[in-house]
């Protein structure tokens, strides 16, 4: 609260909101000259729970991952392999890559580490609920869901449903190979939401996970 109060602090009076449309800014900068516009102005409370939002979204969730990710490597060696045979195939032995730092065209030859990544999202999602608030009456088979109430998705469970997905509870990436994967429905692997309000930041995140994790693979095995 104080971070925030103290960044709403800053002077104001020299912005205009028109300044917004033609400018790239960070979030916290565009909630600072909203402070001129009263039209788009945002409560304290907006504010504190948009930043912390972006701060679990954007660190938490991938450090949560990551480490989840390294345990089920740890726990089943033969997958580790794995993926230590694909990182060699791709930036060579530890001993010749000289600290290479992966490029986003490296990163995309990573298909085991990419199912392996998905496998520990699916068994342990970072965000295992999620709520939907609705905005009209909605029918869903003989249910109604009213106007104004919250709607909270359990992919925790859903992730570990039998009805769409074998062997649920087992550490298998191999579910998510193409000839595996056709045969899931759409909706039942979300670690990331679905719809038009998902994470719009997934695909950075697997980028990211995915250079932090061949990073280490590369350096302990």
């Amino acid at each position: 609260d104080n971070l925030v109060r103290d960044k709403m602090d800053t002077p104001a009076s020299d912005l205009t909101y028109d300044s917004v449309i033609d400018t790239h800014k960070s979030f916290l900068e565009l909630i600072i000259e909203n402070e001129v516009n009263e039209e788009v102005k945002m409560s304290d409370e907006e504010i504190r729970d948009n930043m912390i939002t972006i701060m679990f979204a954007g660190q938490d969730t991938t450090a949560t991952t990551n480490c989840m990710t390294l345990l089920m490597l740890a726990i089943h060696p033969e997958i580790q392999n794995k993926v230590l045979e694909e990182l060699d195939d791709v930036f060579g032995t530890p001993a010749t890559d000289n600290g290479h730092v992966p490029v986003y065209s490296e990163l995309m030859e990573l298909h085991t580490l990419d199912r392996v990544l998905k496998e520990s999202c699916r068994l342990y999602p970072s965000a295992p609920v999620f709520g939907r608030h609705m905005t009209d009456d909605t029918q869903t088979g003989p249910f109604v869901l009213p106007k104004g109430s919250t709607v909270i998705f359990f992919n925790f469970g859903l992730h570990r449903d039998a009805q769409f997905h074998q062997k649920p509870n087992e550490f298998w990436p191999d579910r998510f190979l193409p000839c595996n994967a056709r045969i899931h429905h759409n909706y039942s692997f979300i670690p990331f939401g679905a719809g038009s309000r998902n994470c719009v930041g997934q695909k950075y995140a697997m980028l990211q996970m995915k250079t932090v994790l061949s990073t280490i693979l590369r350096k302990y095995r």
